[in-house]
């Protein structure tokens, strides 16, 4: 069997391709996967002054139609990147092995270094003032009560992008998905500290890969299904059931993040940030991973009762 697989054209896009048909391959040799490389809105905006204001679902418009029409078999996409909201003609199913789903910071060269590969500051040893760089209010939110003496920078454009401006000295510093990096291999030697989900809970299905395919997909729909383990698509499931209830994303200032602990039991965490310092609310649950959408749906009503929508529509105010 021939499909068509739709993706974004960027370097990260691509290294994800190559990663999925390596494991679509060695479960499925007998079929092909050809891939279209689709240019979304989002793609189009970058670096114009548009880009500060772009939708989620710009990123992914494009290839979501072609799904629908039947052009292309099913997309790929970072999971952290879809919306909660996505066409009802279609479903999205995490595919592969979660990589590492933390936040990462990438520290300016020292002074002596004159590699991009080289020595760099360390979190730690930013002082008053510096300048980190990003474009996520969940990442803004966290590091102003993280650190907040450092002064936090808008920083936009893809992973190789950002890094070029932090090594011409627009930033002191950077914080990205861990994932991303770990993706491109042209980036595998470039040293970087991870942020523990207790100083940065990262974003809903951050190192997840997801395919989105139609639902009367059939044959599919099964061998897709097959690429993910059972707890993967439970923790990925209820992560975005938080952000549903939530009526938030990945844009939203929201920290979700469920890992698996001891003896296949779920650890399910949320963290919602209001537009005022204190303006914080955290919430967990723990149980099986076969309770997985019960312990959202908890997380979640905590969360509302004490007022997450609440500070979400103050951040979105104009």
């Amino acid at each position: 069997m021939k499909y068509v697989l739709g993706s974004r054209g960027s370097a990260l896009a691509l290294a994800q391709v190559e990663l999925f048909q390596e494991a679509f391959r060695e479960h499925f040799p007998s079929d092909e996967v050809a891939v279209e490389v689709v240019r979304t809105t989002g793609d189009k905006k970058q670096g114009t002054p548009e880009a500060a204001v772009s939708d989620k679902r710009e990123w992914i418009h494009e290839l979501e139609e072609g799904v629908v029409r039947g052009e292309l078999s099913f997309a790929l996409h970072c999971g952290k990147d879809v919306p909660c909201e996505i066409h009802p003609e279609t479903i999205l199913l995490p595919v592969l092995a979660r990589a590492e789903a933390r936040d990462l910071f990438l520290g300016r060269l020292r002074e002596e270094g004159s590699s991009p590969l080289g020595e760099r500051v360390s979190f730690r040893e930013l002082k008053q003032g510096d300048r980190v760089g990003t474009a996520s209010e969940r990442r803004t939110a966290q590091l102003q009560r993280l650190a907040p003496a450092l002064t936090l920078q808008e920083l936009r454009g893809n992973v190789h992008t950002r890094i070029a401006k932090l090594d011409r000295g627009e930033v002191d510093g950077i914080v990205l998905a861990a994932a991303g990096i770990e993706r491109l291999k042209d980036l595998s030697d470039l040293s970087y500290e991870l942020f523990s989900p207790d100083e940065l809970l990262p974003a809903l299905n951050q190192g997840s890969l997801a395919v989105q395919l139609r639902r009367d997909a059939g044959e599919l729909l099964q061998k897709l299904s097959s690429l993910s383990s059972e707890e993967h698509r439970a923790t990925f499931r209820a992560e975005r059931r938080v952000a549903e209830r939530l009526e938030g994303d990945c844009h939203s200032a929201i920290g979700i993040f469920g890992e698996l602990t001891a003896e296949n039991t779920l650890h399910l965490r949320a963290e919602v940030f209001g537009i005022r310092p204190g303006d914080v609310l955290f919430e967990e649950a723990k149980g099986p991973i076969d309770q997985a959408l019960i312990l959202a749906d908890t997380v979640a009503e905590r969360l509302i009762v004490g007022g997450a929508p609440q500070l979400l529509a103050e951040r979105s105010e104009p």
